[in-house]
């Protein structure tokens, strides 16, 4: 990856900005040189907010951090049925980075506990794991040829503008990057789950035989009142192995920083 511009982004508001200083610390623990690509966070300063102070708190992590205040009508206007769901349609932002030549987009209610460097080299115009033409928006790789061509971008932004004109939408990047035919023309990879080891079934039942996991996402949703999974931080986790191990990350952690 030496010869390549690489940039790892994600969406931050004030309400996660402890699993984004978590499992930035984690991936800086372990991604080797991971300090010396490229980082960037998407907010908004009205549905997606980020106070100043908690910027500089992102910085005691990863001193070079980028913030991008993105200003996209579209995401304004969306059609979509809970307004939690808004923050994430800024995933894709994570296509409109012609200046790299692979983007690294995460989630912060992730935890990185093994080296991922390999997912940024493999072959696909679209990396993450899914199965044929779809993938979960927690963790992929863009690559040269889609970074390369606005018109996958704004045949999103095209994609999320015509929700207006049918009845809300619920996964929202999800749906405009699964559903949307923009990529069916590219190649898609799909690693192992081991990159992206998520939902309410895995986390609990995550241990420590399970050594090839890279990557634990506490994602989804209990039911459908759309109530989430809870997160690492909340006030009552799941209380399981990958939650040691978030708390472990956490304390190291402050005890560097603080």
């Amino acid at each position: 990856m030496k010869n390549k511009k690489v940039l790892f982004t994600s969406i931050c508001n004030d309400p996660f900005v402890e699993g984004e200083m978590v499992m930035l610390y984690s991936m800086k623990k372990n991604i080797p040189n991971f300090l010396e690509h490229s980082h960037k966070i998407f907010y908004n300063d009205v549905f997606c907010k980020l106070s100043d102070e908690n910027k500089e708190k992102i910085r005691k992590i990863i001193p070079n951090m980028q913030f991008d205040n993105i200003q996209q009508p579209s995401y304004d206007t969306a059609n979509i049925v809970f307004e939690h769901g808004r923050p994430p349609l800024l995933t894709l932002e994570a296509f409109n980075q012609p200046d790299y030549d692979v983007v690294c987009k995460f989630d912060n209610d992730m935890l990185c506990i093994n080296d991922i460097t390999d997912v940024l080299s493999m072959d696909g115009d679209l990396v993450g794991v899914g199965k044929g033409k779809t993938m979960n928006c927690g963790f992929f790789v863009v690559n040269k040829k889609v970074l390369n061509d606005g018109n996958y971008y704004d045949g999103l932004i095209k994609f999320v503008d015509s929700w207006k004109h049918r009845e809300p939408v619920r996964m929202n990047d999800q749906a405009a990057v699964n559903s949307s035919g923009v990529f069916s023309g590219v190649e898609w990879t799909h690693p192992s789950d081991d990159y992206n080891y998520r939902g309410k079934v895995n986390i609990p039942k995550f241990d420590n035989t399970m050594t090839n996991v890279k990557i634990l996402h506490w994602s989804g949703y209990m039911h459908e009142a759309h109530e989430r999974f809870p997160k690492p931080w909340d006030e009552n986790p799941i209380g399981c192995y990958a939650q040691d191990l978030w708390e472990k990350s956490k304390k190291e952690m402050n005890e560097e920083l603080y």
